[in-house]
C-alpha cells in the first residue's frame, strides 16, 4: 500500500489552487460590478 500522505498533499494543493482561482474570479467580478454600478 502506498502512503496516503503524498496523495493527501496532492489533493490539498489542487484544492488550494482551485480556491485561489475562485477567489480571484469573485474579486474580479465584484470589482467589475462596482465599476458598472458606480458609473
Amino acid at each position: 500500500m502506498e502512503s496516503k500522505g503524498a496523495h493527501v498533499r496532492e489533493w490539498s494543493i489542487v484544492a488550494a489552487a482551485v480556491l485561489a482561482m475562485v477567489g480571484l474570479l469573485i474579486m474580479m467580478l465584484a470589482t467589475a460590478l462596482t465599476v458598472v454600478t458606480g458609473a
